[in-house]
């Protein structure tokens, strides 16, 4: 009976600690700020700086230590400017199919709309699988900004990445998106 209550005891406090660490990790991971000119926002988990991938555009890669093309997630940000908006005849849709085939080599149609909210705004967006260089998902969106340029938000993980993950990281990156001074 001792032997049992004893167990029980150190089971009560394991478990405790395990979840206390958990939480504590939780908090930390919240914490990520993450800046690209103008932009701001958080990350729930670490992701390299900003790379450069073209003008205006650049890629942040989770684990941050990986390389572009092992990465397990990644954030890609393109500013497209008003100039560029008005060569495209302001039409959101050619913006986004001339990034997708830049960025991502896709010419295919998104297969579901997704909606988020970006710095209080619902924004619908777009998701479809990519097949090239390596299987995964890609989900997109045009945020407008003040000066009446556009950012192009991508998410893009590998297949084997936990979905419970790449949600809370699209979802902390929305929610805390930001233009700064």
């Amino acid at each position: 009976m001792m032997k049992s209550r004893i167990a029980r005891f150190f089971t009560t406090i394991l478990s405790t600690s395990l979840v206390l660490a958990l939480a504590a990790q939780g908090v930390s991971a919240q914490t990520m700020e993450q800046t690209w000119g103008k932009i701001s926002f958080q990350t729930a988990l670490p992701f390299s700086p900003p790379l450069e991938i073209g003008l205006d555009a650049v890629a942040l890669i989770h684990p941050p230590e990986s390389g572009m093309g092992e990465e397990q997630m990644e954030i890609t940000l393109a500013r497209v400017s008003q100039v560029v908006q008005e060569s495209m005849n302001n039409n959101d849709e050619e913006v986004i199919a001339y990034i997708k085939t830049t960025f991502f080599g896709l010419t295919d149609p998104a297969s579901t709309s997704v909606v988020r909210i970006f710095q209080g705004q619902q924004i619908t967006g777009q998701s479809q699988s990519i097949d090239f260089p390596n299987d995964a998902e890609l989900e997109y969106f045009l945020v407008p900004l003040a000066d009446g340029s556009k950012i192009f938000v991508a998410f893009k993980w590998a297949l084997n990445f936990s979905r419970e993950q790449v949600e809370e990281i699209i979802s902390a990156v929305s929610l805390s998106f930001r233009e700064t001074e």
